[in-house]
């Protein structure tokens, strides 16, 4: 599930959950994954319901009813690095994607460019397919 697609579904599952009235409890949650897996009239439910993390307590707790989860996007990234005085490094990443990122963004040789990577990430969804996973550093420290 793409990152926007995921948190969309994640979202409409909050929303579902709060809606009928489910809680975190042991019963609340086993209750929400059966109305979740009944409602197939609902893509974003189904996509929720198709998270490895939906099948566990512990897992669908984390995913559908954690109250201090905040989703970011890349803009909001890029703002917290540069409010935090931080320099982007770089993506945790397969190859394939950063070859498909060159073959769009050329002049961005060190594929560090947010601005670009958001709207590769709009063009192509399923790049970041569980999270953002990067590499930042205070300007000027060394890394071993």
């Amino acid at each position: 599930m793409s990152d926007a697609n995921r948190r969309l579904a994640l979202a409409r599952s909050r929303e579902f959950a709060n809606s009928q009235g489910f809680d975190a409890s042991p019963e609340g949650i086993r209750r929400f994954r059966v109305a979740a897996r009944a409602r197939g009239d609902d893509p974003l439910l189904e996509r929720v319901a198709g998270d490895f993390d939906f099948y566990s307590e512990s897992g669908c707790r984390d995913l559908v009813f954690n109250v201090r989860e905040t989703s970011f996007t890349l803009p909001r990234i890029a703002a917290a690095i540069d409010e935090l005085g931080l320099e982007f490094l770089g993506f945790d990443m397969p190859d394939s994607i950063r070859a498909a990122y060159r073959a769009r963004y050329a002049d961005d040789l060190a594929l560090t460019d947010l601005a670009h990577w958001a709207e590769f990430e709009d063009a192509h969804p399923d790049t970041f397919a569980a999270m953002y996973q990067f590499w930042v550093r205070v300007p000027g420290t060394k890394i071993d």
